[in-house]
């Protein structure tokens, strides 16, 4: 069977980070899917980045997930468990959110959410962008 039936329920009263109750279904491959199929990203209540109690309350993946790829990535770099790796940024078109930061050799990948491969990171977060910004999100890719 190819979905792991370990389903999570965010609720936005238990987690106050979240604007809404999101079923989270976690795919086999390392996918994960809200129940209507769409690739799922982290999203904050209006005023939590402005909030440093608030922000620093969130959970680590959702910290390091909302404006704080950049520290995590720093950390892995400066620890480097793994040799070969170097920063990536992930840089919107003009007008789109959607600003990220992650380690890669190339292949392999690392951000808050772990090891991936570099590619599947990438449709991934591109994938979650677009389907929130539906007048054609778009992005290029810088080394850091």
């Amino acid at each position: 069977m190819l979905w792991n039936i370990q389903a999570v329920l965010f609720l936005s009263t238990a987690f106050d980070h979240l604007i809404d109750a999101t079923m989270i279904i976690d795919h086999a491959d390392g996918r994960r899917f809200s129940l209507d199929g769409a690739p799922t990203l982290y999203t904050l209540k209006p005023g939590i980045k402005k909030d440093p109690v608030r922000r620093w309350a969130l959970p680590d993946r959702v910290f390091f997930g909302n404006g704080a790829c950049a520290i995590l990535a720093g950390v892995f770099l400066s620890e480097a468990p793994l040799p070969g790796f170097y920063a990536e940024r992930i840089i919107p078109g003009e007008g789109f959110a959607g600003n990220h930061i992650f380690v890669t050799d190339g292949v392999i990948a690392f951000d808050h959410h772990g090891y991936s491969l570099r590619s599947r990171l990438l449709t991934y977060h591109t994938n979650g962008w677009a389907g929130r910004s539906p007048e054609g999100w778009n992005c290029r890719l810088e080394r850091v």
